[in-house]
């Protein structure tokens, strides 16, 4: 206001003539820009992917191959004894009569001919025979001790992985698989890698006379009646 009064003095006094009262400016504004436009965001597409953790694509095995024998104890004396003759009767062209109930002559001196496949016991879960049941049923077809000790001197045996192919002086053949043995007590042993057989021989002792063979050993032993053991037959 002092301001005002004293330019309006000096004007009316003859001084103000010149005097050019400077006006302050007001600022321009700033220039209004357009608004830029954003970019619209990319799509992207999510791919499904796998990883070698438990996320991992399922293979069209992955269920595994089962296994097509019993796995109890109980059977797979058995299944080795039936895979085994099974296995043998496809690849062994030597018999006219390829059956279970077939007999082979393998060349041997006595001219006794032996059985294709063991016997199995249904009345027994592991289809083992003692010596007394293995008597009773078979009696005189059931092999002696005589004719165990020709087929173990008179033929080559051959170690195939669970048993002895026994091939005889004309080139025939049968299969011993190692179907183990059962104690007295009920235990089961050796199941594919021992074969005990028994013979219907008698010893002076009370037991009877067997033949036994792992993969490195053929022999004619004897042993306590009880005891469960596999079954081959013969034929005079």
């Amino acid at each position: 206001m002092l301001f005002v009064f004293a330019m309006a003095l000096l004007i009316a006094c003859g001084y103000g003539q010149n005097i050019v009262i400077p006006i302050r400016s007001q600022p321009k504004p700033a220039p209004v820009l357009p608004a830029k436009t954003q970019p619209a965001a990319k799509k992207v597409e999510q791919k499904n992917t796998y990883s070698n953790k438990s996320s991992a694509k399922p293979s069209a095995n992955s269920g595994g191959q089962r296994n097509n024998y019993p796995q109890d104890t109980a059977t797979r004396a058995i299944s080795v004894a039936r895979k085994a003759a099974d296995d043998v009767l496809q690849k062994d062209k030597t018999t006219t009569d390829r059956s279970y109930g077939s007999w082979v002559d393998l060349g041997l001196p006595s001219g006794t001919l032996w059985k294709y496949a063991n016997e199995t016991n249904p009345n027994d879960s592991y289809g083992f025979y003692t010596y007394d049941n293995a008597v009773q049923k078979y009696g005189n077809s059931l092999p002696s001790g005589t004719q165990f000790r020709e087929l173990k001197d008179k033929c080559t045996w051959t170690w195939t992985g669970n048993g002895h192919r026994v091939t005889g002086p004309n080139g025939n053949s049968i299969f011993l698989p190692a179907s183990g043995f059962r104690n007295c007590d009920g235990d089961v042993n050796y199941v594919g890698s021992r074969g005990l057989y028994w013979s219907s021989t008698p010893d002076g002792s009370g037991n009877a006379r067997y033949l036994y063979f792992n993969s490195g050993r053929v022999n004619i032993s004897d042993g306590v009646r009880c005891r469960g053991r596999s079954v081959r037959l013969v034929q005079d």
